[in-house]
């Protein structure tokens, strides 16, 4: 066959073949695709609920069927939504919800070849606004002053606004400043007071107002910290005798320190570690305390038991020796003087002194080192000259330990004059 007539057939052909196609596909019509979308402007018994509809060609209706299980067992009425080729988004609105309910729903859509049918999804409904609950919470951050009141509050919904009443006693009488929450489920608030006084117990409780009305938590309470300032020592002795005791007496000064605990720290020579004594102020802030026996040099220093620690200067104890002094074998010119030195320091050195014949001053008369029978104990022994009339003698023992204990003296002995 000629070319010249072999191309007028061929488009004769294809004009034919066009002409057809719409006419077989509305004879053989494919199943819609279906996609469930998700759910918007929820409240307490409406919704609207979406999805995607493709007709693929075909006349094509849809519904959604909802319900609050996956057997649904509602429906949307049926909708048409074209015959063309493209997704065509679609809603439905539901009303006449139970507000506070998980619902199931899913598009559906059905056309000539059959019923598709979009995955399951679901939503819940909107609460309905009550008024809210609340609950009272543990104070924190307390102070001398102030303190940070904490409380749980579900405003089920509307606005609410939160705060607190506190007071000295249960009828309270100030109120805290204000918070603002909203929406389900608890909200942790914490709202600062202060203008309080020290160590003095207060009473508080939340209280929520909104719309749908007021809830009032438990009363619960707190006790604001104590403000000692410094603490005064009033009576320290400078120095004690070997295994004597110390009186410590003082004054704490501040707020609140009535019936605060005091603590006396002891620390001995050398001074490396420290001990403790434990004592109730009065009501004014006053207290004392007795510590021994004390065998050495010591320092003291009294500090306040509370979160706010007030402290006294450190004060030195001296440890002073024990010394001793008796007359004994007495001739005609001289007299043996001896006595015992405690504790047992082997540097010690003993002065014998003389009253002047005035009673102004002490005169030396011998001095002599110490013999130490064991840790306790030193003894010495000197012999001295009688005077022609009655004179005064004493012992002072000077131990040369590096401060750990101080110079003792003995007591006066009167020795009669020589013997003619």
């Amino acid at each position: 066959m000629r070319r010249s007539r072999i191309l007028p057939l061929l488009v004769v052909l294809a004009a034919t073949l066009a002409g057809a196609a719409p006419a077989l596909a509305a004879d053989n019509p494919v199943v819609p695709t279906a996609t469930t979308g998700a759910a918007s402007a929820i409240g307490q018994t409406t919704a609207t609920v979406a999805g995607t509809i493709d007709p693929e060609g075909a006349t094509t209706t849809y519904l959604f069927e909802y319900g609050t299980t996956t057997s649904y067992g509602l429906t949307t009425a049926a909708k048409d939504v074209g015959d063309g080729t493209d997704p065509v988004a679609v809603t439905a609105a539901l009303s006449g919800l139970t507000s506070d309910t998980t619902y199931h729903y899913r598009v559906v859509a059905t056309n000539a070849a059959g019923v598709t049918r979009g995955s399951d999804r679901t939503l819940r409904t909107a609460k309905v606004p009550r008024s809210p609950v609340t609950t009272t919470g543990a104070a924190k951050e307390i102070a001398t002053g102030s303190a940070t009141l904490t409380a749980s509050v579900d405003p089920r919904g509307p606005a609410t606004t939160v705060s607190f009443e506190y007071g000295t006693s249960t009828k309270y009488g100030a109120k805290s400043g204000t918070a603002t929450v909203e929406g389900f489920g608890n909200r942790t608030v914490s709202l600062p007071i202060s203008g309080l006084a020290p160590y003095t117990k207060y009473y508080y409780r939340v209280v929520a107002v909104n719309e749908k009305g007021t809830a009032r938590g438990s009363s619960r309470n707190l006790t604001t910290l104590r403000a000692p300032t410094t603490i005064e020592l009033t009576s320290v002795p400078a120095s004690i005798g070997w295994g004597g005791s110390a009186t410590v007496g003082g004054r704490v000064q501040g707020a609140g320190v009535g019936k605060i605990g005091v603590r006396v720290e002891r620390s001995d020579f050398p001074f490396a570690t420290t001990t403790f004594k434990d004592v109730t102020s009065a009501s004014d802030g006053t207290f004392r305390a007795t510590l021994g026996p004390i065998w050495i040099t010591t320092r003291l220093r009294v500090i306040t038991r509370s979160t706010l620690v007030a402290a006294s200067p450190t004060v030195i104890v001296h440890n002073r020796l024990k010394v001793g002094m008796r007359a004994g074998d007495k001739a005609r010119r001289t007299v043996r003087l001896s006595g015992s030195v405690q504790p047992g320091v082997g540097t010690t050195v003993v002065t014998i002194q003389r009253r002047s014949a005035d009673g102004t001053r002490w005169v030396r008369v011998t001095r002599t080192p110490v013999t130490v029978r064991n840790a306790y104990t030193a003894r010495y022994g000197v012999v001295v000259k009688r005077t022609r009339r009655a004179s005064t003698f004493r012992a002072v023992a000077v131990p040369h330990d590096n401060g750990a204990h101080a110079s003792g003296t003995s007591r006066e002995l009167r020795i009669a004059g020589r013997v003619r």
